[in-house]
């Protein structure tokens, strides 16, 4: 194994078939979306308080990180016993 090689928390993957029949596939992480803002209080002192959080809304919004992609084609998927789901 190359000894820059990484181990890589995956939360998914989001790919399929391309034009040329060749596997494409793109592995994600996830996270919550960082808000615009928030406000914070100073005290007299100079010193930082709370935070407030802008208004909690219905929609959460995540952010997809796409870090590792592969390109298999099929005969390499088949080589490497895959063949029988590949096959219809």
């Amino acid at each position: 194994m190359d000894p820059k090689a990484r181990l890589q928390t995956v939360h998914g993957v989001w790919g399929g078939i391309n034009a040329q029949d060749e596997i494409e596939m793109n592995f994600y992480h996830e996270s919550d979306a960082l808000p615009s803002f928030v406000d914070q209080l100073v005290a007299p002192d100079g010193s930082l308080g709370h935070e407030f959080m802008p208004e909690e809304s219905d929609r959460r919004e995540i952010v997809r990180h796409i870090h590792t992609r592969v390109l298999l084609n099929y005969n390499t998927a088949c080589w490497n016993g895959w063949k029988s789901s590949l096959t219809p």
